[in-house]
């Protein structure tokens, strides 16, 4: 649809594509620049974005403003209640996760009058104490002059002059979006020409998150179904048909399947799943259902997103990525030893940690390690100069570096051999002997490592 639009010569500025997630929105704009390449990914596209994105922006709230990990631990201190925050990657904004905050939230989002909501959510606390933590967290926005998500939508939905004028709206995933949500899509479409909402009602698996599947299936327009599949199995469009045949508000439709049977499993604990193999997507209806199988995640040692958030610090990824690398023989660049190095000195073991740690040396912000198995024999009597080399001050120079006016591999422990010749550098890789006794005690003395040094 947006290629369409494109190709007819609009430009994508008039253009508004809102999503569930930012993620279906860049990728949306990712295809688009794929296909029409002399589009700015930066500049064209200013209405690819999520809703709560678009209301920020056409607020034009400082993200100073927005609530913070560290506001909302500090209400929840003054407030007497624990809460998880999970952070957002929408606009870099964080969101509390509390059985009574999420249900305060979801009786904004759902336009509820909250003791109405309170009386039939369920939750197993005093009315005085449900309306207390509200109240207070009312008060601690106002005090502290902060917003959080839903103040953003609830902000805009009564400014709708802030709102753009396009020429065409498009909504995907239409069937999640809540009823304050819906207020503003309303609002759009009054200043669009032509509107696009793309959903299924029979996916709308968010109601209990304040999902308003009704006002998808009562907007008026004209009905198209996209009757072919290229994602769902035989067998799980069988089950998926069975299911919701259950449904008593839904919009009737037939679809094929792709052309592949699948497969529908059942497991009775997630331990005997096999998450290793492939890639998983696993849902609960409440966020603390996924605590256990987040714990057991990390025990089994399995990278994971949870929110947006992966499992792993970002420099410890790369530090992982880095030594998986040095295990398999490649190359390692400037910009990953320095990464690796600072960050396994303090989350793996020593012998990771010095040969890290010694190729610090050998940093010339080129391609400076690679292991001896793949070098091939050095001429005799060649006498290259050393360029760039640095020590760490935990080393022992006379294991590392050789001395300019000697031969490479004089006076340590380096047998000749030469890696191929790159452009005006070339390696020498040598074997030397570990002396390391760092603050650390990682006692690794006596340990053989191979690495190369840089020469012009």
């Amino acid at each position: 649809m947006v290629d369409r639009e494109l190709g007819s010569g609009l430009s994508p500025m008039q253009i508004g594509y809102f999503s569930f997630t930012k993620k279906a929105a860049t990728e949306a704009k990712d295809r688009a620049i794929e296909k029409f390449p002399a589009l700015n990914a930066r500049t064209d596209f200013p209405y690819f974005r999520t809703l709560h994105s678009l209301a920020f922006h056409c607020l034009a709230v400082k993200v100073d403003f927005m609530m913070k990990p560290e506001d909302y631990r500090e209400f929840a201190a003054q407030a007497g209640i624990q809460l998880n925050v999970v952070q957002e990657d929408d606009v870099d904004m964080a969101k509390a996760d509390n059985p009574i905050l999420n249900e305060i939230n979801l009786a904004r989002i759902r336009g509820s009058d909250l003791r109405e909501h309170y009386n039939q959510c369920g939750l197993d606390i005093e009315w005085h104490h449900f309306e207390f933590v509200e109240r207070s967290y009312r008060h601690y926005k106002r005090s502290k002059e902060l917003l959080d998500f839903t103040d953003l939508l609830e902000m805009i939905v009564v400014q709708p002059e802030r709102l753009p004028s396009l020429e065409v709206l498009i909504v995907d995933e239409a069937q999640d979006l809540s009823r304050l949500q819906w207020q503003l899509v309303e609002s759009l479409a009054k200043k669009s020409k032509r509107v696009f909402l793309a959903g299924d009602d029979d996916q709308a698996v968010f109601t209990w998150a304040g999902a308003d599947v009704k006002s998808f299936l009562s907007f008026e327009g004209q009905i198209t179904v996209l009757d072919q599949s290229y994602r769902v199995p035989a067998i799980v469009h069988k089950l998926a048909n069975r299911v919701v045949q259950q449904i008593k508000q839904r919009q009737e439709k037939e679809w094929k399947p792709r052309d592949f049977e699948g497969a529908v499993l059942t497991y009775y604990r997630f331990e005997d799943v096999p998450i290793d193999d492939g890639q998983w997507l696993i849902m609960g209806s409440t966020n603390y259902l996924l605590n256990p199988v987040h714990e057991w995640l990390r025990a089994s040692g399995i990278l994971f997103e949870r929110s947006g958030v992966p499992s792993l610090s970002h420099p410890l990824l790369k530090a992982v990525q880095a030594w998986e690398k040095l295990r398999k023989g490649e190359f390692l660049y400037g910009d990953e030893i320095k990464t690796s190095t600072s960050t396994l000195a303090v989350n793996t073991s020593p012998r990771a940690t010095e040969l890290l740690r010694a190729t610090r040396c050998l940093n010339t912000g080129s391609r400076i390690y690679r292991t001896a198995s793949a070098c091939r024999p050095m001429r005799s009597g060649t006498s290259p100069s050393p360029v760039s080399a640095k020590t760490s001050a935990t080393t022992s120079p006379q294991s590392f570096v050789a001395e300019p006016s000697s031969q490479p591999w004089a006076g340590s422990n380096c047998p000749p051999f030469m890696a191929p010749k790159v452009g005006r550098r070339i390696m020498c890789c040598c074997s030397w002997t570990s002396h390391l006794n760092s603050p650390r005690n990682m006692q690794a003395t006596g340990t053989t490592f191979t690495g190369c040094f840089m020469w012009e």
